[in-house]
């Protein structure tokens, strides 16, 4: 599971990054972004597709990515995470914990 887990973060850090580096224009254009589009939807894919429960992996991969997206926005680009952001990643570190103890 752990493997599922570390491949879903690289992915999702890969994601995030490319979206951020467009953002900034760090990317000048869309095509400099395919090889590291290819790259995190070719990591999604081997979890989906290797992964003994699709269900618990979607989750997983669904909840890391998102828990990523507000810390790398609260911490690069100064975004302001609410109480229910909060709470809500929270609450997705909850499942993703109750998940790997079932």
């Amino acid at each position: 599971m752990w493997v599922y887990i570390l491949f879903a973060f690289l992915a999702g850090a890969i994601q995030i990054a490319t979206v951020y580096a467009l953002r900034v224009g760090f990317l000048k254009s869309f095509l400099f972004a395919i090889p590291f589009i290819l790259l995190h939807q070719y990591l999604f894919l081997f979890n989906y597709t290797k992964a003994p429960n699709f269900i618990v992996i979607w989750f997983l991969t669904t909840a890391i990515t998102t828990t990523l997206s507000f810390l790398v926005g609260h911490f690069i680009f100064k975004d302001v995470l609410t109480a229910y952001q909060i709470i809500g990643i929270l609450l997705i570190l909850a499942g993703v914990i109750c998940m790997k103890l079932t």
